[in-house]
């Protein structure tokens, strides 16, 4: 037992150092490479660009021969020694560079889209992240796929991951869709039952507001069909899988669904039984653009997941 408290022990350090060393190169590897980008293509003069290259070369100098260091001694480890790739600190260490690189990714993602419609020279930070932890990640993952033979509890960390990961890129797809869709309905909503607004003024306030949805829903589908599509979808049926299409159809289809068809009703009956005004109010059912969007999205869902239910 002292053996195995002195391994447990020994490999706390390495993994630690490891994700110390790596968050810290990847950071200063970001740095320099936003300074060549603004350097490089950006029209208006950079403030603080020496700085930030300062930092970042510090950054890099200090953590990359570490990590090179640390991870040599770890990667021999995994592949002669397969006690270590069953190692719950291995599996959550890998799993947890992923999340997070896929949570900065998503974010990193929006930010470009949305700069690539508005104000480019605040962008080039997010294209710097976009391109290093997209190699991180792709690192991390490479690296798992090798581990073969795994113990049941280190599956089910990288079960949670896959699941999890595609259950939130779910959500987020699933509301930027419903803005996106709303934003179209709004506008023909507008256009039939207010005329007060002019059609251009409209198309151009739900157009902006398309755009910024557009921004979202573009990398949570990409994670979403990374990890869903390609690697969960085509698993065995497993516990955290019966899990995930059991909450998506409740909460993402279900639930979602119920909500807008209240809205809906609540709307009908305010104009119809409880006797709202309806000269003064045109007829109009304000929360319908809203409820018809987020209905066609929730019904959408409840119909794909029960789909996959009754095939699992």
């Amino acid at each position: 037992s002292t053996d195995s408290g002195g391994k447990v022990s020994r490999s706390l350090y390495f993994y630690v150092i490891s994700f110390i060393t790596l968050g810290m190169t990847t950071f200063g590897i970001i740095l320099l490479i936003q300074s060549l980008l603004e350097m490089t293509f950006s029209q208006t003069i950079v403030s603080g660009p020496n700085e930030r290259i300062a930092l970042g070369l510090a950054l890099s100098l200090v953590g990359l021969p570490i990590w090179i260091f640390h991870w040599r001694i770890v990667s021999k480890e995994l592949k002669n020694d397969i006690s270590t790739k069953n190692s719950p600190i291995n599996a959550v260490y890998t799993y947890l560079i992923l999340s997070i690189s896929i949570s900065i990714l998503i974010n990193s993602g929006y930010s470009v889209l949305t700069a690539s419609i508005g104000d480019k020279e605040h962008a080039w930070y997010q294209v710097s992240s976009l391109l290093v932890l997209s190699a991180v990640w792709t690192y991390h993952w490479k690296l798992s796929l090798t581990n073969r033979g795994l113990e049941q509890n280190i599956v089910l960390i990288k079960q949670i991951y896959i699941y999890g990961t595609s259950f939130i890129s779910l959500m987020i797809l699933s509301f930027a869709f419903s803005g996106l869709l709303h934003s179209l309905t709004q506008l023909i909503y507008d256009s039939l039952f207010d005329n007060s607004l002019t059609l251009n003024s409209s198309e151009n306030r739900e157009f902006i507001t398309g755009r910024r949805f557009i921004s979202i829903l573009i990398p949570s589908l990409i994670v979403w069909t990374v990890h869903w599509l390609l690697i969960a979808v085509k698993e065995e049926s497993n516990r955290v899988k019966t899990l995930y299409l059991y909450t998506a159809t409740i909460v993402a289809g279900g639930i979602t669904s119920l909500i807008a068809i209240s809205s809906l009703l609540h709307g009908v009956l305010s104009i119809i039984i409880i006797g709202t005004n309806i000269p003064e109010s045109g007829g109009r059912i304000d929360q319908a653009p809203a409820a018809i969007s987020a209905l066609i999205v929730g019904l959408s869902l409840l119909y794909y997941h029960q789909k996959l239910i009754f095939e699992n």
